[in-house]
């Protein structure tokens, strides 16, 4: 053990991890050697040189990672080796184990992995054909896979060999100095350094010069810090700036800011090919006596120009990034040895030609004179203001975005972008500053260029800069090519001049195009689909080169620098305003998913630059700044309104979750009020799309504004895997048919517990159910056991204090026998899942739960149930039967409370028993849905008082008004006391004298049993007096309301222990049979209306 703390001793001479890790490894090397040979003699602890073990850390990388797995995988061992020693029996085994015959790590794990990289990647990022080398699932874990066990390979991790390109076709990566630093440097340093900043100099002042350039700086470092943010939160693939802002804030975002950014850059390319083009022209008049123009008009030269330059440009494009990459660098090169010839320039004493043309050396007056601001008339002759100057310069410190514009060519864009793009704002902005202090310093506002006026004087000032009589060539305000006057040598300004405007042109045509393909791919906007194509091993995006071609020669042809860098100035300040707002989103949400490894942010700064951002647009110019924000907000609602199909889990998804939780947490806290009810449905619909009548209806009566649940009980054994996806096809179908629902299902043996379950399960807080609606049993009279389990789910619904509704239609709600939509459903889940289709018997369940089920109509060989995405008159897409539709009447019953065929007539509602108003208030909010609302609503209400009809009318009608409730009409129900006639009693006695099947439940026989009374005599002696009442309702409904749009009647009150469930589903039956759709209700007795304001 001496030789061990020798070296534990020594490891405090070492820092690096790695160092100490291979120390360890040999110390434990050698006191193993000791204990397996305690004759061995071991010398003292080898002297390591820290450098030479650091040179050969690279060679012994991998082998240090395998000892030192090993030995993490016998410390164990050792340690009972070591304990041990006291038994030497038991000593031999384990060092005979240890040492004989070690197995793999992999024999411990059995079915688990060990965390791989690949585990955590996005499924659909994997190669095609690449072998699926995920975790296992927790089924899988369970041993419940019914498809067979696909574990991992023993090591764990993916077989990266499969799916990849063959190393000659490896797209080429570059690092943060050539991916970031150079582009952004190459932007930033562009056209404004060589033409406008003498110019913002002259206008603005030394002082409002560097506020200029520190406000402008001050922008692009929050954004730069902004952006670091974003993109360290994650992988970042090709697209850049608008996969960022999608990826952080959402689609909405991230297609109105890539399309802006995308004609910004084509706007960029623009400006910097004019400005390339003026210098090319001034250089041309410098030092070409003879040359008067191309043409007699100056923008015409631009144009003709510029023109040529921008082919020229996108042919180098076409090449490849490669090139594009090398080409910076020489320019790169070209620009700062410019740089150093204009500051050798200006500490070399001028010549006279120099002085004057404006360029007098430094001098402290002129320092003093050049720090307060002297602006001129402007083009369109309003004098320029602070923000005008600014607006034009600021378009020189836009190039932020370029290295990140390239993350699908970066080694490591999440390292790349914050360290190229803060190194080259850093870099830029001591330079602008340092030049713009050298201009103030050495160069006047005002010259003539005459050197015969050096020494003339007007009295009060140097003849040659007084230009208040005449127009002046020279000088800041009047020349553009005061830094090259200024310079050493002229051509060698011209020149970097160049190199600036074409690598900036260059940086925008190759990084628009990608941000365009990238957005293209998303399919965000139609008709765009054809630009993501790409092509080479880079996957250049040629045919955006030539989109960005087409809008960069429409700019060129306007011919104004100023103009142009305006309009640019708006569309990028507006892109770092959602930049640094799509932050402070994802900060203050608070999502366990914003872990950006960037920790040099503050959500509070982003929103400052975010606000700053919207401030310098709206200065810079108003209408022009309108106009973008409009843009953004015209994009961002297209967007929105199309509903692409994507999940990013952005923040704003966060933000709809939070948002919610805190809308329930406060829900909760407030106390119920009459006037806010809402009627919450849980439907017990079985597949909505089995019965699409019935949720047709209820979706009819929340219509979005209230809560609305879908509940499924399945009696058969399903796994959870096939439940994902019976809920995921069933959302999709609600989703198809615009049905703004959830979906909920829940597995039980008896179906009055699976509802009692789903209605104390369904909601949460305040937002939880309060009406139960279900479909009427059409055939309670064949099987007893479904009719008694009916019977008993409405019992629950009524103990639980819910309201409940019971929707009747002609020929039942159920359409899973003649559709086959149930079958379809279940076979694509039984396809998704993996399993056979015997192992998913929820068909059969299905049957056994369908209790509505309507007539049996002999439709065989129905091909397709479905709904169709574009929706018609009927939006459902239905089954064809021996190349002939289904009967249109089937169709009505399906869509009877779907199409778009407004309702005419009556809304007839009976109101017998005093429910809290729900019998109301239902009928009141259907007729004011489109489908009723030319329904006029018919009340009719019983009373006591048959003498004074009058008055009860009067008094009922008086209870409407205060209610704020319109109604066509109020009839009393005065002669209800009468026996029913002899044809209803007939009729109804038809009704309960029917063939009645044996139990299901008891029985498997499906024979059908001899004619017999389903409910005893005894029985209908005992409430013939409640029998001949519900009958004599029933004839009046008939009689008044046989034509009517919709009938609502409010529901008898069921009872335990009180009437039977068939006597009770008898008079429901008779009262609803053949009549138009038919709605049962009975509230919880609490009141849901109230004439208070």
């Amino acid at each position: 053990m001496a030789a061990r703390n020798d070296c534990q001793v020594k490891l405090e001479e070492f820092s690096h991890p790695l160092l100490r890790a291979f120390i360890r490894l040999d110390a434990f090397k050698m006191e193993r050697s000791k204990e397996s040979s305690p004759d061995l003699e071991l010398g003292p602890c080898p002297q390591i040189d820290s450098p030479k073990v650091s040179k050969a850390l690279p060679r012994r990388f991998s082998s240090i990672l395998s000892d030192a797995s090993s030995h993490l995988r016998r410390s164990s061992s050792v340690r009972s080796d070591l304990t041990s020693r006291s038994s030497p029996v038991l000593g031999r085994i384990l060092r005979g184990s240890r040492y004989g015959s070690e197995k793999s790590l992999r024999h411990y794990l059995t079915k688990e992995v060990l965390p791989h990289p690949d585990h955590y990647r996005n499924r659909k990022s994997f190669a095609q054909g690449m072998p699926d080398s995920s975790r296992p699932t927790l089924d899988e874990l369970l041993c419940r896979s019914r498809n067979g066990s696909v574990y991992p390979s023993d090591s764990g991790q993916c077989d990266t060999s499969c799916g990849k390109d063959s190393p000659d076709k490896q797209p080429t990566k570059f690092g943060w100095i050539q991916g970031v630093y150079v582009p952004c440097l190459l932007n930033i340093w562009g056209v404004m350094l060589f033409l406008r900043l003498s110019w913002v100099v002259g206008q603005a002042g030394i002082l409002a010069t560097l506020g200029i350039v520190s406000i402008a700086n001050l922008v692009t470092t929050i954004t730069s810090l902004s952006m670091s943010a974003v993109s360290t939160n994650g992988q970042i693939k090709g697209g850049g700036i608008y996969f960022m802002i999608s990826r952080s804030l959402g689609p909405e975002f991230g297609g109105a800011v890539g399309l802006m950014f995308t004609l910004a850059a084509s706007i960029a390319v623009a400006m910097y090919i004019i400005g390339f083009c003026e210098a090319f022209l001034d250089m041309l008049d410098q030092f070409v006596d003879s040359f008067d123009g191309i043409f007699m008009d100056r923008i015409n030269d631009i144009r003709l120009l510029g023109s040529s330059t921008l082919v020229l440009l996108i042919g180098v494009s076409f090449i490849g990034m490669g090139v594009v990459f090398k080409i910076q660098f020489l320019l790169l090169l070209l620009l700062i040895v410019s740089q150093l010839d204009f500051l050798v320039g200006a500490l070399i004493p001028p010549d006279e030609p120099k002085q004057a043309k404006g360029i007098v050396g430094f001098k402290t007056d002129l320092l003093t004179e050049n720090l307060w601001p002297d602006f001129q008339m402007g083009e369109n002759g309003v004098q320029l203001q602070f923000f005008d100057v600014f607006g034009v310069f600021f378009p020189a410190v836009t190039g932020i975005v370029a290295g990140a514009n390239m993350s699908g060519d970066l080694k490591d864009p999440g390292t790349s972008i914050p360290k190229g793009t803060l190194l080259a704002i850093m870099t830029t902005y001591l330079t602008y500053v340092i030049y713009a202090i050298v201009i103030g310093m050495t160069e006047i506002r005002h010259a003539s260029g005459e050197v015969s006026e050096l020494h003339l004087s007007d009295g009060s000032d140097n003849f040659f800069s007084n230009c208040n009589a005449r127009n002046c060539s020279y000088g800041t305000l009047h020349n553009q090519q005061m830094v090259q006057l200024a310079s050493f040598w002229g051509p060698l300004i011209y020149a970097g001049c160049f190199a600036a405007t074409l690598s900036s042109a260059l940086a925008s045509i190759v990084g628009g195009p990608r941000v365009f393909q990238a957005m293209a791919k998303d399919k965000l906007f139609p008709f765009i689909t054809m630009f993501s194509k790409g092509y080479g091993r880079n996957n250049e995006p040629l045919r955006g080169y030539i989109l960005v071609f087409l809008v960069a020669l429409v700019c060129i042809l306007i011919g104004d620098l100023n103009r142009v860098s305006s309009l640019l100035s708006n569309f990028f300040v507006a892109t770092y305003a959602v930049i640094n707002y799509s932050v402070f989103h994802a900060s203050w949400n608070n999502s366990p998913g914003w872990r950006p490894s960037f920790q040099y942010f503050n959500k509070w700064i982003s929103l400052m630059g975010t606000f700053l951002c919207i401030t310098v647009m709206v200065l810079m110019d108003f209408r022009t700044a309108l106009a973008t924000l409009i843009c953004v907000i015209l994009l961002y609602v297209f967007v929105r309104s199309r509903n692409p199909d994507v999940n990013w889990g952005s923040s704003s998804q966060s933000q709809s979750f939070t948002t919610a939780l805190k809308a329930l947490q406060t829900l909760s806290r407030v106390e119920d009020h009459i006037k806010n009810y809402r009627p919450k449905l849980v439907v017990i619909t079985g597949n909505p799309s089995d019965r699409p009548a019935l949720a047709d209806f209820a979706n009819l009566i929340t219509k979005r504004s209230s809560l609305l649940e879908f509940v499924h009980v399945i009696r058969e054994k399903v796994d959870l895997k096939t439940m994902e996806h019976m809920k995921r096809l069933t959302d999709q179908w609600l989703k198809d048919n615009h049905i703004k629902a959830f979906y909920a299902l829940t597995r039980n043996d008896s179906f009055p517990d699976g509802v009692r379950t789903a209605i104390e399960l369904s909601g949460l807080g305040k937002l939880s159910p309060n009406m139960l609606l279900i479909g009427f049993q059409e055939q309670w009279w064949m099987y007893s056991q479904f009719a008694e389990d009916y019977f008993e789910a409405l019992l629950i619904a009524f103990d639980m204090h819910l309201s409940v509704g019971v929707l009747r239609v002609h020929g039942g709600l159920d359409i899973s026998d003649i559709s086959g939509a149930h079958e379809k459903v279940m076979t694509a889940t039984s396809q998704l899942s993996g399993l056979s289709e015997d192992y998913i018997p929820v068909g059969r369940a299905n049957r056994a739960m369908s209790l509505d089920e309507g007539q049996s109509l002999a439709l065989k060989n129905v091909n397709t149930f479905g709904t169709s995405s574009t929706r018609n008159n009927s939006d459902v897409s239905y089954g064809i039967r021996d190349g002939n539709p289904i009967d249109e009447r089937l169709i009505y019953r399906m869509t009877q409370f779907r199409d778009k065929t407004q309702k005419e007539g009556t809304v007839d509602v009976y109101w017998l028993y005093d429910d809290g108003g729900l019998t109301l208030l239902l009928p009141y909010i259907l007729v004011t849905r489109r489908k009723f609302s030319k329904c006029k609503l018919r009340i009719f209400f019983l009373s006591n008082q048959v003498d004074n009809i009058v008055e009860e009318a009067e008094r009922m009608a008086s209870l409407l008004l205060k209610f704020r409730i319109q109604f066509e009409d109020v009839i009393i129900l005065s002669d209800v006391t009468k026996k029913p006639k002899k044809e209803t009693m007939d009729e109804f006695l038809q009704l309960i004298m029917v063939p009645k099947a044996p139990d299901r439940r008891r029985s498997s026989s499906t024979s059908i049993g001899p004619r017999a009374p389903i409910i005893p005599e005894d029985v209908l002696k005992k409430y013939l007096d409640q029998t001949h009442f519900h009958l004599r309702i029933a004839e009046i409904a008939k009689e008044n309301s046989a034509t009517s749009s919709l009938v609502v009647m409010t529901l008898p009150m069921p009872r335990r222990n009180g009437v039977p469930c068939h006597l009770y589903l008898a008079w429901l039956d008779y009262a609803s049979r053949s009549m138009p759709p038919f709605l049962f209700v009975r509230g919880n007795q609490e009141s849901v209306l109230t004439f208070y304001s």
